[in-house]
């Protein structure tokens, strides 16, 4: 948890930067400064629109100062766990890490979503961190893996519990249609490599958009209103991937090499096990 508090650290230091380019704006206009600062001494003169224009490019600068650090704690995040940048990034952005993992190209990068309650009051944006890989063909099924519990990234607003729709492969849940091919999925190696994941740590194989929502309205009898619009218009939205490819994601930016690394390593171990599943399916 602590990859997630360091990202939090930096949106409460840019808060607390502009509480206190406010404070002394108000402070030095009031005429309480003196006589360390009078009004006349800020930048764009002691008004109201001097000290509004000094509170905004005060905050801005060490807005942007600490975005640049916190890029740089991404970067060596991403060196930590074999990844380079990757690809345009705007100044204080963050780029693409990419690397090989277990044979295979891996690419972490972060994408905000709303992951309100769906009405028009519930509107919530969330940045996330995903971890993916490309299959080498779309993928016919969709399956999600996790530690044992219900993926839960980006879910938490949602009043359905799917527990009785995971089906339990050992230490690993599996929402998906085919018991067997799960197992044929969970190689040595991807079990392996699953459990360096929280146990609500969603592994997301294919379009997994209409296997969760299926499982919600199996699960729920209460979904109605609002959440069943959520699903109609707005739910593919809040799943990771698409047919051709397997992920992972978690709510934050992760600034933590080991942890990237591990979901690095799951996510390439599951599509390894995927592909090699799939290929002895039809060639059977």
């Amino acid at each position: 948890m602590a990859l997630i508090r360091k990202h939090r650290l930096f949106q409460l230091a840019i808060i607390a930067w502009g509480v206190v380019a406010f404070g002394v704006m108000i402070v030095t206009i009031s005429g309480n400064a003196r006589p360390f600062l009078t009004p006349d001494q800020l930048p764009f003169g002691g008004g109201p629109i001097g000290g509004i224009l000094f509170v905004v490019v005060f905050w801005g600068l060490g807005a942007a100062i600490l975005l640049l650090v916190e890029k740089r704690s991404w970067k060596r995040a991403g060196e930590r766990a074999g990844l380079s940048p990757s690809g345009f990034s705007w100044i204080v952005g963050k780029p693409d890490l990419v690397g090989t993992v277990d044979g295979r190209e891996v690419r972490v990068r972060t994408e905000s979503r709303d992951v309100g309650s769906g009405d028009e009051s519930g509107s919530s944006e969330q940045t996330f961190t995903v971890v993916e890989t490309t299959l080498s063909e779309p993928a016919d099924q969709a399956l999600i893996l996790t530690g044992g519990a219900v993926p839960r990234a980006g879910m938490e607003n949602l009043p359905a519990n799917i527990d009785g729709q995971m089906m339990s492969l050992g230490d690993i849940a599996v929402l998906g249609e085919s018991e067997d091919f799960a197992r044929d999925i969970l190689t040595p190696r991807a079990r392996e490599a699953m459990q360096g994941l929280e146990p609500s740590d969603g592994v997301h194989v294919g379009k997994t958009a209409d296997i969760y929502a299926e499982a919600l309205r199996e699960a729920g009898g209460t979904l109605a209103g609002s959440v069943a619009g959520l699903m109609e218009t707005k739910f593919a939205d809040r799943m990771i991937g698409d047919a051709e490819t397997v992920g992972t994601d978690r709510k934050g930016v992760v600034l933590d090499g080991a942890e990237i690394e591990r979901r690095a390593q799951a996510v390439a171990a599951i599509a390894n096990g995927f592909e090699d599943a799939s290929e002895s399916v039809s060639g059977s």
